[in-house]
């Protein structure tokens, strides 16, 4: 799918207005609807609906798109897919059976499984580890986090995966009490707000995923106070995650297995084709959101990225537990979370190790 295709798209959609009363931003982009949907004699859905986000954390959304292996893989299930401005709004989406997949934080997907009597969805593979950083003003010194108190911080949305890494973040320094008292102010932040703000020193720094991170150090005059990786064990961890509506899994395996397909044949192809890749991600963000994303700012962004399909299990769990540390879950046992059947095939298929045979 070429550019000018993404831009009819968004001509298309953004012109509907088509807000959800939390201003999350949905737009259903049926842009690759091959046939009329008619079944195949296997048991196979009608359509298969996904969730991204604007972020190159997502990357496999925009390349698989524009390269059609999702499409190819799915034959004549119609491929939906949707973009969304955060994780919490997409889990919503599964809940009310809008959505059938999602590319989503790990957060967003540990506390919609704890709070749906752990029957809802299934993680069924990787799509990032790295790219979120945590960018400040010029003027703190590295390490003086005392700097930060009375400030406002961005984040993209509250309770979601940078928001408990920062709150970690600043317990694990001693700061705990400083945020108990309300001294740090956490912000959320649109995405298309994020750089003025900052610009404008509104903001003392945000916790962002990449491209928007790089984009505040670029053309904001910011600096990188810390690469999440940095605080993760071979600074390899899950920054994005596959969930799939456990019923969509039971009911069409076959076609979670030809998405999976999809997807890894894309992941593979953006390891081995950087250049495009990053194209093919600043153009499809820019055309979505209307923000520019330059090649020095996608350059710089890419480079902090690893495309997956490994889920980063045991990053998961961590996460878990300190969603249960900070009381935004009450049980941290996740293992009935994973589903890793599905991809476990298709790896044979490719004489690929398993999810549980990757080292990390």
């Amino acid at each position: 799918m070429n550019m000018d295709q993404w831009k009819t798209i968004r001509r298309t959609f953004i012109g509907t207005d088509h807000f959800l009363a939390d201003n999350v931003l949905l737009i259903l982009l049926f842009l690759l609807i091959g046939g009329c949907g008619q079944k195949e004699e296997t048991n196979n859905p009608d359509e298969l609906r996904l969730g991204f986000m604007p972020d190159f954390t997502h990357a496999q959304a925009f390349v698989g798109i524009e390269k059609k292996q999702y499409k190819l893989n799915l034959k004549k299930i119609d491929f939906k897919p949707a973009l969304y401005l955060t994780g919490s709004s997409m889990m919503r989406a599964i809940a009310q059976n809008e959505l059938d997949m999602a590319f989503v934080d790990p957060l967003s997907a540990i506390i919609s499984h704890s709070r749906s009597d752990r029957n809802v969805i299934r993680v069924i593979g990787g799509v990032s580890s790295g790219g979120i950083l945590f960018v400040a003003q010029r003027d703190v010194p590295p390490g003086h986090l005392n700097e930060f108190k009375q400030k406002t911080i961005a984040i993209p949305e509250i309770n979601g995966t940078q928001h408990l890494a920062i709150k970690n973040y600043f317990s694990s320094e001693g700061m705990s009490r400083s945020m108990e008292r309300g001294e740090i102010i956490f912000s959320p932040t649109n995405r298309d707000e994020l750089l003025l703000a900052f610009s404008r020193h509104s903001l003392i720094g945000a916790w962002f995923p990449e491209p928007w991170a790089s984009k505040l150090i670029v053309e904001g005059g910011g600096y990188t106070y810390i690469n999440e990786s940095s605080l993760w064990t071979k600074s390899i961890y899950a920054s994005t995650i596959i969930v799939c509506r456990l019923d969509f899994l039971q009911t069409y395996p076959e076609a979670v297995e030809r998405f999976l397909k999809g997807h890894i044949e894309t992941t593979l192809w953006i390891r081995n084709h950087k250049d495009e890749s990053i194209r093919i991600l600043s153009e499809g963000i820019e055309t979505l959101t209307g923000e520019n994303i330059s090649l020095t700012v996608a350059n710089r962004a890419f480079q902090n990225i690893v495309a997956t399909y490994d889920p980063v299990r045991h990053s998961i769990i961590k996460l878990a537990s300190r969603s249960q540390r900070f009381g935004l879950i009450s049980d941290m046992r996740i293992d009935d979370l994973f589903e890793f059947t599905p991809i476990d095939t298709i790896l044979s298929y490719r004489y690929l190790p398993p999810i549980k045979m990757i080292i990390n």
